[in-house]
Formats: structure tokens, C-alpha cells, sequence
């Protein structure tokens, strides 16, 4: 389900922290992009997504999936 979100990431993504938890991510399968570009850990989009949150929790961008 959250693989429709993915988007492909460079290597210094994987230095962000999570835009939702805030949480420091070293390895890059710990995290996506989202359409809008903010980048979040999986377990947040996981979450998200089971609560049926279609939306980015920063922004409000709508399309999610």
C-alpha cells in the first residue's frame, strides 16, 4: 500500500529527519518521499495510511496514493 507513494531518493534524503516524527533516518528503505517532496519514515506513512490519512500531515497535499 505505501509503495504507491514512493518516489526515488537520493542518497542525501537519507540525512533529513522524518517530517512528521522528526526522527534522524540513515538508512534510505527507512524512508519516502511523498508526492509533495516532504519526506517521512516509513512507520508515520504506514500509520497514515492504515487510519486512511490520504493526506500529507504538513502540507495537506490531497494525492496521496
Amino acid at each position: 500500500m505505501a509503495d504507491s507513494c514512493e518516489e526515488t531518493l537520493s542518497p542525501g534524503d537519507a540525512q533529513q529527519p522524518c517530517t512528521y516524527c522528526f526522527q534522524e533516518l540513515k538508512e534510505m528503505t527507512d524512508l519516502r518521499k511523498l508526492p509533495c517532496s516532504h519526506i517521512v519514515c516509513f512507520t508515520c506513512l504506514e500509520n497514515d495510511l492504515k487510519l486512511y490519512e490520504l493526506q500529507c500531515r504538513a502540507c495537506g497535499y490531497v494525492d496521496m496514493v
